[in-house]
């Protein structure tokens, strides 16, 4: 995994110029929300799940198609569009022998915090947050702000541990 910078992912694009890919939602928060919309006719404290995504994202076209995805999967999303922002994106390449290299472009996420559900904990059950946020020490603070708000609720606070050295830096 590395991440690169807006020239960096300028070179990449240009580079798969002619390549096969195919785009596409994904990553660990992405697929967990996906996996408990699947779920929505389980009843929760007595209400139906609901499942929601908010986070920093651009207002670049990229947004409109992952909007558009989740819904089709049953995630509403409820994030603030930063103007002239762009939309986190990783590119996954992967070799005829199976070898991944993940190349991740944090767009208007490293620099911008949605922190839109600070007013939406009341009425949430399952909080889930992207372990990848801790890398970005700015982040921290409002998820634990988040954390100690839903702390006074029966809400449930999960982490993605997509990388497993988060449990022991992070914990």
């Amino acid at each position: 995994m590395k991440v690169v910078n807006h020239e960096g992912k300028g070179r990449i694009l240009w580079a798969m110029n002619g390549c096969n890919y195919k785009v596409a939602i994904g990553g660990s928060l992405s697929n967990s929300l996906m996996t408990l919309a699947r779920l929505s006719d389980i009843s929760i404290g007595g209400h139906a799940l609901s499942v929601a995504m908010a986070g920093s994202v651009g207002s670049d076209s990229l947004t409109g198609f992952y909007r558009a995805e989740l819904h089709q999967k049953n995630v509403n999303f409820h994030s603030q569009f930063f103007k002239d922002g762009t939309t986190e994106t990783k590119r996954v390449l992967t070799t005829l022998d199976a070898r991944c290299t993940m190349l991740i472009y944090q767009g208007t996420s490293a620099s911008n915090c949605d922190s839109s559900l600070v007013g939406m904990v009341s009425k949430i059950n399952i909080i889930v947050v992207e372990g990848y946020l801790f890398e970005l020490l700015y982040r921290i603070k409002p998820i634990l702000r988040l954390c100690e708000e839903a702390g006074g609720t029966s809400a449930l606070i999960a982490v993605t541990t997509s990388n497993v050295s988060y449990k022991e830096e992070f914990y």
